[in-house]
């Protein structure tokens, strides 16, 4: 066990968020929920248990209890089921790992943080506000922004052929990090995964654009803030 191992313990939490709905399976927006039920697969004996706003599982990954959150409230409301998961459980931020998908990184780009602002998610930053706190573990799965239109729409759209077999190895590579950070704690987890990636550019706090004007239903859909394309993080694509 790593030197910066979480308490043996303690529960931990990871949130995949995404809209909940036949509608929204399978999109961009929707890649931790995929996360989500990939990493049930991994846990001893996983069953689901009562949440408010949401789909807990609990089981076990080795000698660690582990609950798997997915909220059934849209993106930009997974604040309330995420403190209230934790709160039920008698869990904090130093417990939680959230997983959501960041435009501002290219696809196939994966990067483990240990807290910081949004980067312009909405999803996140309603974490953020509901906890009033931003310091908890997230682990962002990049995306890439549209070659042009409204990056709103985007989100809400499923990959392509070639990019969802790109996100079938990224799936792959985020289950090994949640499963290290499960053990190992974060700064163990990002020192042996980020380190396989070249420098990031992207910034942790405020987000790159302003936000676009859109409806009010499907701004609370898509989380990301920024309407057209616009330059993003320099991460090079997951090997």
């Amino acid at each position: 066990m790593g030197r910066n191992a979480p308490d043996k313990g303690v529960a931990h939490l990871v949130a995949g968020l995404g809209n909940p709905g036949d509608r929204y399976r399978g999109s961009r927006h929707n890649i931790g929920f995929d996360l989500i039920d990939r990493l049930s697969a991994k846990l001893t004996r996983p069953s689901e248990t009562p949440a408010s706003g949401g789909t807990l599982l609990v089981g076990r990954y080795k000698w660690r209890r582990v609950f798997l959150l997915k909220p059934s409230r849209f993106m930009n409301l997974s604040g309330p089921p995420v403190a209230a998961a934790l709160s039920e459980h008698r869990l904090d931020g130093s417990h939680l790992l959230v997983v959501h998908d960041d435009l501002d990184l290219p696809l196939g780009s994966l990067r483990l943080r240990p807290g910081g602002g949004s980067g312009g998610h909405r999803g996140l930053q309603d974490i953020i506000d509901t906890l009033q706190t931003d310091r908890f573990a997230r682990l962002k799965i990049g995306i890439g922004r549209p070659p042009h239109g409204n990056s709103e729409k985007y989100v809400l759209e499923p990959f392509t052929g070639e990019e969802a077999s790109v996100m079938e190895r990224v799936l792959e590579k985020s289950q090994e990090v949640v499963l290290c950070w499960l053990v190992e704690g974060v700064h163990y987890a990002m020192k042996r995964y980020n380190a396989s990636l070249p420098p990031a550019d992207e910034p942790d706090g405020s987000p790159s654009e302003e936000p676009a004007e859109t409806d009010p239903r499907e701004d609370s859909l898509g989380g990301h803030r920024g309407g057209e394309a616009g330059a993003g993080g320099s991460e090079g694509a997951l090997e």
